[in-house]
């Protein structure tokens, strides 16, 4: 989304692209990490992409992506605390806008890497592993 708004709408970078980077990786392996998980307890790929979209749509509409969580109902602002798409969105807003690192984003950078270790080690110890079958 931020490659498609700068290329199409000129829309300017003003912040620290290392630490945007940074954060764009912490995601990609955070819910990369999440989606291995799911996938490893449905029964077949149909299941696991119609699971992978049904958790995923409706989070990005909730989680700031496209409408400022400010804006929403007060159930929808609290469910969209509990995601942790929430706290990508607003670390890399922050590093891409701001300029913003891990220490003036410290809640995000927190939730990002306890989410990444959560699912690194429910992979590694558990599901994925116990669960991942070939065909």
């Amino acid at each position: 989304m931020v490659a498609f708004n700068v290329l199409l709408f000129k829309a300017e970078i003003t912040g620290n692209m290392f630490w945007g980077l940074v954060v764009l990786t912490m995601g990609i392996l955070t819910f990369t990490s999440m989606g291995i998980a799911l996938a490893g307890l449905c029964r077949n790929t149909d299941v696991a992409a119609a699971a992978g979209l049904a958790i995923s749509l409706p989070m990005q509409f909730v989680c700031g992506t496209l409408f400022p969580i400010e804006e929403m109902p007060t159930l929808l602002r609290h469910i969209a605390r509990a995601l942790p798409l929430t706290y990508f969105v607003d670390a890399l807003r922050g590093a891409l806008l701001d300029g913003g690192g891990p220490s003036e984003y410290v809640g995000d950078w927190t939730v990002l890497l306890g989410c990444l270790a959560v699912a690194f080690l429910l992979n590694r110890k558990c599901v994925a592993v116990k669960t991942f079958r070939w065909g």
